[in-house]
C-alpha cells in the first residue's frame, strides 16, 4: 500500500478545496459577519496541505486499484472534516458533531441539516453549504482529476472508484479530458439553473445557492421552509426541470450539447428513468386527488410531480409538507419511499440504487420466470443493447443485497437509540440514498437536530457509504484488502 503517495494526494486535494473557501470568506468579509471562522479554517487547511505536500514532495508512482479505493474514501472523509471547520468555528451549529454532520451531508449531497432556522445564519456559511454540495455532486476526486494533473499521478483508478453508477462511460480516451468535459457540462447547467431561477423570481443570492444544490441533487436551501417557503409555482417548475436533468447521465448531456440530441431517446435507461418518474407521478397525483389533500387540480399535479422528482433524483427539496400526506394516505408514503430507493440514472449526480440496477433486476426476474416455462432457452440479459456479463450481473445483485443489508443494520441501530420505527427507517433511507428529508422526526418541516449524537455519526457514515456506492467503502473492511 503506497501510503506516502496517498498522503501527498490528500494534501493536494485539500489545498484545492481551500481555494473554494475563498468566495464565502470574501462574502463574510464584505458583510462583516463570520469571516473569522473562515480565516481560521483557511489557515488550518493550508498548513495541513502544505505540510503533506512538502513532506512527500519527492514521492512518485501510479495509483493502483487498492490505493484508488482507499484514497477516494479518505478524500471524502478528510473533505468533510475540513469542510466542517467554518461551521464549528461559527458557533451556529452547536457542537463539533453537528458541524461534521452538516459537512458530510453537504459533500455527500444528502441535504440533511441540523439547522432549525436557516435564515438566522450569515450568508457566508449558507454559500459554503451550497458550494460543498456542488463540489460533492460530480465528485471531489473527479474534479481533482480535471484540474490537478500537476501532481503527476495516473487517475483511472480514482475515476472508476468515484464516478457514480455501475459503469464508466468515457467521452474521450484520456481520463483527465473526460473529467474536464463533464465538469464543463456540469458548470454550464449550473449557470443555466441560476439564471432561470432569477427569471422565475428568486432573489440573486438564493438563485445562485439553489443552482449549486439542484445540479448536485443536494437539497440544501436558504429558506427556513425550503422551496415551500417561496410559494412560487414558476420556481417549482424550474427546479423540476433541473432536478430531472441532474438525474440524467451527464454523458448524454454532453452528447446533446454536441448536436446528438437523439442520444436521450436512443438510451434505454433514459426511457426507463422517465417512465418510472411518470408512473410514480401519476400514481401519487391520483392518490392526492382521491384524498383531497391539495387545494386545486393543478396544484396537486405540481406538488406530486415535484416531490416524486425530488425524491427519485435524491435532491430532497420539498414544495409541500409530504409528511402530512403520509398520515392521511399511507399509500403515498410507500410510493415516495420507493422513489427514494430507485434513484437517478448511472452517471448522474443522484444517489439511490440507480435506475439501471432496478431495471436489470426486473429483467433478471422476468428471465427466471421464462426459464421455468422454457428450461432449455438461452436467455441473454441486456442493458441499453449491450449483453451483460455474468460478473457484471453478479456485481449488480451484490450491490442491491449490500444496499439492503446496510439499510437494515443502520435502521436497527437507529431504532435501538430510541427513534420510532418510521423515523429510524426513513432517516436511514434518506441518508443511505443521499436524499435528506424523510418522515417522522426528520420530515420536510423538521431537521436532524433531535437525532442522538451517536446516531448522527452513524448516519454520517451511512451517507458516505451511500455516496461512494457501497463497494468503495465496504471493500476496506475485507482483510484481504490490506494484505500484500
Amino acid at each position: 500500500m503506497k501510503i506516502r503517495l496517498i498522503l501527498k494526494l490528500l494534501g493536494g486535494v485539500n489545498l484545492f478545496l481551500c481555494a473554494f473557501m475563498i468566495p464565502p470568506f470574501l462574502l463574510a468579509v464584505v458583510e462583516r459577519d463570520g469571516w473569522h471562522a473562515f480565516a481560521w479554517s483557511l489557515v488550518i487547511g493550508m498548513l495541513f496541505s502544505g505540510l503533506l505536500l512538502w513532506r512527500f514532495r519527492d514521492v512518485q508512482g501510479e495509483i493502483r486499484v487498492r490505493e484508488g479505493f482507499l484514497l477516494v474514501t479518505l478524500v471524502w472523509c478528510l473533505s468533510a472534516l475540513f469542510g466542517a471547520l467554518p461551521f464549528y468555528f461559527s458557533g451556529y451549529f452547536g457542537s463539533f458533531t453537528n458541524a461534521v454532520f452538516e459537512s458530510v451531508s453537504g459533500y455527500t449531497t444528502t441535504g440533511a441539516t441540523v439547522l432549525a432556522r436557516v435564515s438566522t445564519v450569515p450568508r457566508g456559511y449558507l454559500l459554503w453549504r451550497s458550494m460543498i454540495q456542488w463540489l460533492g455532486g460530480m465528485g471531489i476526486v473527479l474534479l481533482s482529476l480535471a484540474v490537478m494533473p500537476l501532481l503527476g499521478f495516473g487517475g483511472v483508478q480514482l475515476f472508476k472508484a468515484e464516478v457514480p453508477g455501475p459503469s464508466v462511460e468515457r467521452i474521450r480516451p484520456r481520463i483527465r479530458v473526460t473529467a474536464t468535459l463533464l465538469w464543463w457540462v456540469y458548470a454550464l447547467l449550473t449557470v443555466a439553473a441560476a439564471l432561470s431561477l432569477m427569471v422565475a423570481g428568486m432573489p440573486v443570492f438564493d438563485a445562485v445557492c439553489h443552482a449549486f444544490t439542484v445540479m448536485a441533487t443536494g437539497g440544501f436551501s436558504t429558506h427556513d421552509q425550503g422551496i415551500m417557503g417561496y410559494q412560487n409555482p414558476a420556481i417549482e417548475i424550474v427546479l423540476i426541470v433541473f432536478m430531472l436533468m441532474a438525474g440524467i447521465n451527464f454523458v448524454l448531456h454532453y452528447q446533446a450539447l454536441t448536436g446528438r440530441w437523439k442520444a436521450y431517446a436512443n438510451n434505454e435507461n433514459f426511457r426507463w428513468y422517465i417512465g418510472l418518474l411518470l408512473a410514480l407521478s401519476v400514481a401519487v397525483t391520483a392518490l392526492l386527488i382521491g384524498h383531497g389533500l391539495e387545494d386545486t387540480f393543478l396544484a396537486t399535479i405540481r406538488h406530486a410531480v415535484f416531490q416524486v422528482v425530488s425524491l427519485m433524483t435524491t435532491t430532497g427539496y420539498h414544495s409541500a409538507d409530504f409528511e402530512a400526506w403520509r398520515l392521511i394516505a399511507p399509500a403515498v408514503f410507500m410510493l415516495l419511499i420507493t422513489a427514494m430507493f430507485f434513484g437517478g440514472m448511472a452517471g448522474s449526480t443522484g444517489g439511490g440504487m440507480k435506475t439501471v440496477r432496478v431495471v436489470t433486476l426486473l429483467k433478471l426476474m422476468r428471465n427466471a420466470l421464462v426459464s421455468l416455462i422454457h428450461p432449455r432457452a438461452v436467455l441473454r440479459l441486456q442493458s441499453n443493447g449491450i449483453t451483460l456479463t455474468e460478473r457484471r450481473i453478479n456485481m449488480m445483485i451484490a450491490f442491491m443485497g449490500l444496499h439492503l443489508m446496510v439499510f437494515l443494520v443502520a435502521s436497527i441501530i437507529m431504532a435501538g437509540m430510541g427513534l420510532d420505527i418510521v423515523s429510524a427507517l426513513s432517516a436511514t433511507a434518506a441518508s443511505l440514498n443521499n436524499i435528506g428529508p424523510g418522515f417522522g422526526i426528520v420530515g420536510p418541516l423538521d431537521n436532524y437536530a433531535a437525532i442522538p449524537t451517536a446516531g448522527k455519526w452513524v448516519l454520517a457514515i451511512v451517507m458516505i457509504i451511500g455516496r461512494l456506492e457501497l463497494f468503495t467503502v465496504l471493500v476496506l473492511l475485507i482483510p484481504d484488502f490490506w494484505r500484500r
